[in-house]
């Protein structure tokens, strides 16, 4: 009655391989969106010469610039793990 599912090691590093180009994709995206927001406050501090908002923009600014910055460096790190799992599949095939 029941069936059993075997998978493989190969099958194992192709999920993983998918699973960190689709993360990448991911916090690509969301990087790009607060990179956007980023330029548009900084172009409305630069732009107004009310002080409190010049004061409300560059803190907002500086705030997104945060959350860009570790978007990126999540976007990094799933680059370089898939880069590690293509790498290791390399070598395997080059072993057989």
């Amino acid at each position: 009655m029941g069936t059993e599912i075997t998978v493989t090691p190969h099958d194992l590093h192709r999920l993983k391989y998918r699973y960190f180009m689709f993360s990448k994709t991911m916090w690509a995206k969301i990087h790009r969106l607060r990179a956007l927001v980023h330029q548009y406050l900084f172009r409305v501090h630069q732009g107004t010469r009310i002080k409190a908002l010049k004061l409300v923009t560059f803190s907002l600014a500086l705030k997104v610039f945060k959350l860009c910055n570790f978007c990126f460096e999540m976007y990094y790190l799933f680059v370089s793990k898939a880069d590690r799992i293509t790498k290791r599949e390399a070598f395997r095939l080059e072993r057989n």
